[in-house]
């Protein structure tokens, strides 16, 4: 840690706050997940940069590359109405913008 922040190319991770509801059993159902974890991720200069985690909303995982903050490539997970989940190899190309 340096000055209460996290050293570069070390993790850092977030939690829900108190109240929020997000879709992790069921796409009809929304689940209480205050303080659950929403991401964690390496970080570089204070921004998610490297490999990470974080829960997206409507039953969404993303696990892979963050660059300057964005998600950059790596593996999406979707839930089906069905419960299930579909992956998907996603390539966003942040370095772009």
């Amino acid at each position: 840690m340096i000055e209460g922040r996290p050293a570069d190319s070390h993790y850092h991770t977030e939690f829900f706050s108190n109240g929020y509801t997000r879709n992790i059993e069921s796409l009809k159902t929304s689940t209480d997940v205050s303080d659950y974890q929403i991401i964690s991720s390496q970080v570089q200069q204070a921004l998610r940069h490297g490999e990470g985690k974080q829960w997206l909303s409507n039953g969404r995982i993303f696990i892979g590359d963050f660059y300057c903050n964005r998600m950059n490539s790596g593996k999406l997970y979707e839930m089906q109405a069905d419960n299930t989940y579909t992956l998907y190899n996603v390539k966003y190309d942040a370095q772009k913008d």
